[in-house]
């Protein structure tokens, strides 16, 4: 293990992974692919070697640049609960000021799927953490060969995390924190949970809020595009117990 991160190496037997396709519950359409969650079962000692470097990056990368307060998922004393305290104190104290609040509740599709590598070495990078481990993680994610079960071609992989690998979800919330912190610096509150984003904008008037939350959405559509991922805008809700509003435009 010591010679692989040396050498920036993964052994082609802990290269292969065999995938397995979970159907999600409640969808209507299984001719969909997207119906289905894909789980990847990796070498149990690749999963060991993993197990070793996300305990280097929480124990002391992330001790020494903590990720943004208003991230939640795989954090220490962190849940969805923690998250949703944090969006509905927001909600509840624009109300009380007697303002309108506009929630975007966005979801980002393909998070794990479709993760380009150069946008995680960049987050990598930002946190500070050894180059020869950065080199081991891409090489490790970029090297990959999936084994789909019931087929025999084996399939090279150009991007993307494993689902169910011991790193990826720790990976996805450091890429993810740029954002996050970016949009929370521009004054825009932001609370992410794994794939989930939502941002609260408040004001006297709805077309205020409006033109908040639309410059904030054009910030998370250029790091989109940046990190090739797609995001579903649509969730948009108005907070308020105002009788008559304004005219107005929901952001797109």
């Amino acid at each position: 293990m010591r010679a692989c991160l040396a050498l920036k190496y993964v052994p082609r037997g802990w290269r292969e992974v065999k995938v397995t396709f979970i159907p999600k519950p409640g969808e209507s359409d299984y001719t969909d692919p997207k119906s289905y969650r894909h789980i990847s079962l990796t070498s149990f000692l690749l999963k060991t070697m993993e197990r070793m470097c996300e305990r280097e990056l929480r124990g002391s990368v992330l001790m020494n640049l903590p990720q943004h307060d208003k991230q939640h998922p795989y954090s220490l004393g962190k849940s969805t609960e923690s998250a949703l305290h944090q969006v509905i104190t927001k909600i509840d104290e624009a109300i009380q000021n007697k303002e309108i609040c506009l929630g975007s509740f966005i979801d980002i599709e393909g998070a794990f799927d479709r993760k380009n590598f150069s946008s995680i070495k960049g987050a990598l990078s930002r946190h500070k953490v050894e180059p020869a481990l950065i080199d081991w993680i891409v090489n490790m994610l970029s090297t990959r060969i999936i084994k789909i079960v019931g087929e025999f071609q084996p399939i090279q992989i150009k991007e993307g995390y494993p689902q169910g690998g011991i790193l990826s979800p720790l990976l996805w919330s450091m890429v993810i924190n740029e954002l996050i912190s970016k949009l929370n610096a521009n004054h825009f509150y932001t609370v992410g949970y794994a794939d989930d984003l939502t941002i609260l904008s408040s004001g006297k008037t709805a077309s205020i809020v409006c033109d908040l939350t639309q410059a904030a959405l054009r910030i998370v559509g250029r790091r989109c595009r940046e990190y090739d991922l797609t995001i579903n805008p649509n969730k948009t809700v108005l907070f308020t117990q105002k009788r008559m509003l304004n005219n107005y435009h929901l952001p797109s």
